[in-house]
């Protein structure tokens, strides 16, 4: 295969544009396996039409493998030349096979310039992608700050607060019986996470027994 620098050497590859070389190498690299025609069936592999910015796996073609489906990939820039370095690593289990490995940084990087030419509103979708992800993770964090601060003492799901002496951690701790300890206090705990996720998702969760 041609290295990196061998392909920059190129004369007639240094006249083109990024998506002009792209387009080159999705003809000599990915054409026979994949389409790239909003009209078109599909061939060996999916159609690639509209390719960046959607999640892998979930077009209308049949033979995707279940690892692929559900790895949760969503094709940006990045995953796509991640993908193409090295499929099976990227998702152990795919059907992609190792003869369409874009081991060459510039040959991968044209492609994908290539693949967003031909992807129409993928910058958008990305951009909805972004925040959404943004807003869970934020959720992610908000349940993760809650169950640590039950955890740790100061304000609980129960709304108690707990003091240094109560919590063991300060001077003059007595380890009195009456203290309301929030890790022992199960039903108080479940009983708070279940609030949290009410409040954050607008759903009602059905909680396991409290553990003894």
């Amino acid at each position: 295969m041609s290295s990196s620098r061998d392909v920059k050497a190129n004369p007639e590859w240094r006249k083109m544009t990024e998506i002009q070389r792209g387009a080159l190498l999705f003809q000599i690299k990915c054409q026979r396996c994949h389409a790239n025609s909003e009209k078109d069936n599909y061939r060996r592999g999916p159609n690639l039409w509209g390719v960046v910015g959607r999640y892998a796996g979930l077009q209308g073609y049949k033979k995707y493998s279940e690892e692929l489906k559900q790895s949760g990939l969503f094709w940006t820039r990045k995953n796509l030349k991640k993908y193409m370095h090295d499929p099976k690593k990227t998702v152990p289990g795919t059907y992609m096979f190792y003869g369409a490995e874009l081991r060459a940084q510039v040959q991968a990087d044209c492609v994908v310039s290539y693949l967003e030419s031909i992807s129409p509103g993928y910058q958008q979708r990305i951009s909805k992608y972004k925040a959404d992800k943004k807003v869970e993770d934020s959720n992610n964090n908000d349940i993760n700050r809650a169950c640590v601060t039950a955890s740790r003492g100061g304000e609980c799901p129960n709304g108690n607060v707990r003091s240094p002496q109560q919590s063991g951690s300060g001077s003059g701790s007595t380890g009195n019986s009456e203290v309301i300890n929030c890790i022992s206090d199960q039903e108080s705990y479940w009983n708070g996470v279940k609030t949290v996720w009410s409040n954050l998702f607008q759903i009602n969760l059905t909680l396991p027994p409290s553990p003894n």
